[in-house]
């Protein structure tokens, strides 16, 4: 509530452990009660265990205020809180919830007033490492076109354990960086794994043993062309997930363009431009290609289709999971780019290599 509402319900509030909602009023954008500031903290890392609340304490021993894990009290009732929790209460209620029992919307750093502007200053935005908590509000998530229907698809088949735990972690990630990293991890555990099933295979072929070697030393980006070109039967089907790219035009061409590396299938401007028109028509068809010449015959079509998909994906992997100067620097607010375009290309790759009959011939599953 504000401090005004606050103030104005003093007469059917509770004093609670000298806390006098009375005595509301502002303390910047947090409300302060009777020497407290309630500040929001918008998300608590998994790892901490939120039983019980905690002291906040400086690096000097003195104690500014006490962490209150409130999202876990459920339907309480407000003269049994400690004098911390129930300022937490005053800034988390509505003026229409006030005569019953109350379930808090969010945790709270509840401070001692006179050492907000030094917790300000000094202390809040370092939180996440310091007490795994935040107070920075989550943006929305990037949510895909909904559907009304879901297609299973049967010929599925996850190698190992660690597969199915990859994607189990896949489904759980909030974010579209996050989801996409771990929909990566689940090609990276096949690198590996593939070799290793190919090097049992060849058995006393010397040349057989030196030819995986020799795909063994090479980099990832290759390794993942390696899955795609010989685990992706419709490379056809790849191409429409390029489409979307032409909706993000502008971070396409920084990513792709102005971060290019070396492999990029599309090297030159004339050619990305090229690229570009042909997916905002919805026309990487083989004759388009070819009149484009970006691709003369069907070879040369799958290649692409091989090359630049393994190229995105490894450029937008790198990009989320090193974060350094060199890559593009993603941010929040780039979210929608991944779920409309990285995430469903990924996983078209995904669905399309677990679901190889050669893969599980090589795999023996």
């Amino acid at each position: 509530m504000s401090p005004e509402n606050v103030r104005a319900a003093s007469d059917v509030l509770p004093v609670v452990e000298g806390v006098d909602p009375s005595t509301a009023a502002s303390a910047g954008e947090y409300l302060a009660v009777s020497g407290l500031v309630a500040i929001p903290i918008t998300h608590v890392n998994a790892s901490v265990r939120t039983e019980e609340d905690l002291e906040f304490r400086d690096e000097g021993g003195a104690q500014l205020g006490t962490i209150c894990f409130s999202r876990r009290l459920i339907e309480v009732d407000p003269s049994t809180l400690t004098r911390w929790q129930y300022v937490a209460y005053l800034a988390d209620v509505s003026p229409g919830a006030l005569d019953q029992p109350y379930t808090f919307q969010s945790d709270y750093l509840v401070l001692d007033e006179p050492y907000l502007a030094d917790y300000a200053a000094r202390y809040m935005d370092s939180a996440p490492l310091w007490g795994k908590f935040s107070h920075v509000p989550t943006p929305p998530l990037a949510m895909q076109p909904p559907s009304d229907v879901v297609i299973g698809h049967s010929s599925i088949t996850l190698p190992t354990a660690h597969h199915r735990q990859a994607f189990s972690r896949y489904v759980q990630a909030r974010s579209a960086f996050e989801r996409f990293l771990k929909l990566y991890h689940c090609l990276e555990l096949l690198f590996d794994y593939v070799i290793l099933k190919q090097m049992k295979a060849v058995g006393d072929d010397l040349a057989g043993f030196g030819r995986i070697i020799s795909l063994y030393g090479v980099n990832e980006i290759e390794r993942l062309k390696h899955l795609i070109a010989n685990y992706c039967d419709d490379k056809l089907a790849i191409f429409p997930r390029f489409y979307p790219l032409s909706c993000h035009e502008e971070k396409s061409a920084e990513i792709f363009r102005v971060y290019s590396k070396s492999g990029n299938p599309l090297p030159d401007e004339p050619s990305w431009q090229k690229f570009m028109k042909l997916c905002a028509e919805e026309q990487l068809t083989e004759a388009k290609l070819k009149h484009e010449r970006l691709a003369t015959d069907q070879g040369s079509r799958d290649k692409l289709a091989t090359n630049l998909s393994a190229y995105f994906i490894y450029r937008i992997r790198s990009s989320i999971a090193h974060s350094k100067v060199g890559e593009f620097l993603f941010l929040d607010s780039d979210e929608e780019f991944i779920v409309n375009f990285a995430e469903p290309l990924l996983l078209e790759i995904v669905i399309q290599v677990f679901s190889n009959q050669n893969l599980k011939a090589t795999l023996k599953i």
